[in-house]
């Protein structure tokens, strides 16, 4: 399980520059043989950024390379949210690509909003479609960006599933660390503190 909350501020109203990448390993079922899984190489991730390409583009390049490093081995493959987060004396701007990941959720004003951004998993097809679309932070609103272990964790009563995780992120106060732990409360809650897959949340927050 991983946790990173962090808060956003401009100290000099200039303008910075972030990088986020969310990537969890997903496995294929197999019923002839083990599953397999193929995690995103973090250096594949860092030589396409350091291109200065968008995050669509540097998505498309990443799924060749993983076919690549692949091969003979089909069966493997991965999701991927991928953002360039830009800092304005009013907040942030967050350019965003997904390819086949959980939408991440906006928090503003007591709402929650899905940034809808569909794309194709990485690792299968040679040809992958994915959508860049532009969100923007306000002071004090926040990002939340998650892998699928948190709709998809299990209780006595089902899954989690995506109205829970909405229903929690309205309930939460207070800072992008305090909402995250929050979310995490109760995902252990739900599953007895079991955890069967993997879990990563990104909460990232825009402050005065």
């Amino acid at each position: 399980m991983v946790k990173y909350a962090t808060r956003l501020h401009d100290e000099a109203h200039g303008i910075a520059h972030m990088e986020t990448l969310v990537a969890p390993v997903l496995e294929r079922p197999e019923r002839a043989r083990p599953r397999r899984a193929h995690r995103v190489d973090p250096a594949h991730v860092r030589a396409e950024i350091s291109h200065g390409l968008g995050p669509a583009e540097v998505l498309t390049r990443l799924n060749a390379a993983m076919l690549r490093q692949i091969g003979d081995s089909p069966g493997r493959f991965a999701t991927v949210a991928h953002g360039q987060l830009t800092l304005t004396p009013t907040g942030a701007t967050m350019r965003l690509a997904n390819a086949g990941h959980p939408p991440p959720l906006l928090l503003r004003h007591g709402n929650v909003v899905p940034v809808e951004a569909p794309g194709t998993m990485l690792g299968v097809y040679p040809d992958v479609a994915v959508t860049e679309v532009s969100c923007t932070l306000h002071r004090n609103e926040m990002l939340v960006l998650y892998t699928d272990g948190v709709t998809e964790a299990r209780g006595t009563d089902g899954f989690y599933g995506p109205d829970r995780l909405e229903k929690v992120l309205r309930a939460a106060n207070g800072g992008a660390e305090a909402v995250a732990d929050r979310l995490l409360a109760d995902l252990d809650a739900f599953h007895s503190g079991v955890h069967r897959d993997e879990i990563a949340i990104l909460v990232l927050e825009a402050t005065p």
